[in-house]
């Protein structure tokens, strides 16, 4: 089984140059969950991708934000 999520979504749209309102719902979802100092937090761990624990549940999360800055600029390109 394969997990994805919104964020990793909204890279593969931008790298495609696929443009329509579920981009734009896509964007505006991931806008609603940055924090107020630009970040974003972790908020599901897929069990079993990895061999450790890299990030906590419910923490800024430096991994998040670098996805979501990727994702987005794709998207702007």
């Amino acid at each position: 089984m394969w997990n994805t999520d919104l964020v990793e979504m909204a890279g593969i749209m931008g790298k495609l140059g696929a443009g329509d309102e579920r981009r734009d719902e896509a964007v505006e979802a991931v806008l609603s969950k940055q924090g107020e100092n630009g970040r974003w937090k972790q908020e599901n761990q897929f069990s079993g991708r990895f061999i450790t624990t890299v990030e906590t549940d419910g923490r800024e999360s430096r991994w998040v934000t670098l996805n979501v800055v990727r994702a987005f600029r794709s998207l702007m390109e």
